[in-house]
């Protein structure tokens, strides 16, 4: 999102990332301040910080670019995918748009699902540019009913922007962090087959 000087007094006039269109709105904050309060009942989508993507009410309706979604899957207007590997006690949850408010609705219960009936839950978040304030607290939250009953929550392939959240928010130590899904359940392999 840009932010420019609105028409009005104690307006702005904001740009959405993704398609470019603008709405005035009422003064927010500055970078270095939390906006998502004020931008949230607007509609808007993306980053709790004033620095970062955001997008615009027309553009969460819209379904994420094709270029976006994981290899092979059809699903277009579907907000994740979820794959269970009995096998090595593991369930994949990849989120296919950005983890906002909108699909932490849809994730939540998912998740929760997830880890009461295993171990371990790796989230792949290849496919999601962004994160917001709601997506980030149903990831602290799913990490700590993980911790709770033993077992573990990891991030797979998370973006430039989300690392950055998460080093801003001084949460990159809390979650198992790692480069893409295949390692960790490559890992999971190895650990499968060492334990036998």
């Amino acid at each position: 999102m840009t932010a420019v000087p609105g028409a009005e007094p104690r307006t702005v006039t904001l740009i959405c990332d993704e398609c470019g269109d603008t709405v005035n709105a009422p003064e927010v904050a500055h970078d270095e301040e939390i906006v998502w309060p004020r931008l949230g009942p607007l509609g808007w989508s993306g980053s709790p910080f004033a620095a970062g993507q955001h997008r615009c009410p027309q553009c969460i309706l819209r379904p994420p670019p094709h270029d976006r979604l994981p290899a092979g899957r059809p699903q277009l207007g579907a907000s994740y995918d979820l794959r269970e590997h009995a096998d090595l006690g593991i369930v994949v949850i990849t989120p296919l748009t950005d983890v906002d408010a909108e699909a932490t609705v849809v994730l939540r219960k998912a998740l929760e699902q997830a880890l009461d009936t295993h171990r371990h839950v790796l989230v792949d978040l290849h496919a999601a540019e962004v994160i917001d304030s709601a997506g980030l607290g149903l990831l602290v939250r799913a990490h700590q009913h993980a911790k709770r009953r033993g077992g573990t929550l990891t991030l797979a392939a998370p973006s430039r922007y989300l690392r950055t959240v998460l080093h801003t928010m001084r949460l990159e130590g809390v979650f198992d962090i790692a480069e893409n899904a295949t390692a960790v359940l490559d890992a999971h392999r190895g650990t499968e087959i060492s334990g036998r």
